[in-house]
């Protein structure tokens, strides 16, 4: 994937069906590449289809700093409020201030779910930036201006 990015890197948009979470386990060894491709790449939007594991979103937001739009097609067995909370968690990190919204697939759930996600941002102090809200069959995060 770093390979791609570094060669495209005048690419604004990226849809990728999935990669795997040994990509995102050798980011350490390569700490000082991913930077470089990071710096250099120009990707705004990202389509992952299929989500392995919530550190791929870590890496993502770290591999495009100028992201503005992730779309995550499908979560898999990956909990949601896990995803949300490591999205939110590495955002207040100093993740990505440019990422403005966040669509994750997840087709099953809940109002009771929807609520306590609610309630994550609430708690964490976040509501004053983001909202969520459930459109069919996927949940989005969409920063508040």
């Amino acid at each position: 994937l770093m390979n791609i990015v570094h060669r495209f890197a005048q690419l604004d948009s990226v849809k990728l069906h999935s990669f795997t979470s040994s990509t995102v386990k050798g980011l350490s060894a390569a700490r000082t590449v991913t930077f470089s491709v990071a710096s250099n790449n120009h990707i705004t939007k990202f389509h992952l289809e299929n989500m392995l594991d919530v550190d791929q979103v870590h890496f993502l937001l770290q591999l495009c700093p100028r992201l503005r739009y992730l779309r995550i097609g499908c979560i898999g067995t990956v909990d949601v409020e896990c995803v949300v909370q490591g999205v939110l968690n590495k955002l207040a990190a100093g993740g990505n201030e440019r990422l403005s919204f966040v669509s994750l697939g997840a087709p099953a759930v809940d109002d009771a779910t929807m609520e306590d996600l609610r309630t994550l941002l609430t708690v964490n102090g976040r509501s004053r930036r983001w909202t969520i809200q459930q459109r069919s069959k996927e949940i989005c995060l969409c920063r508040k201006e």
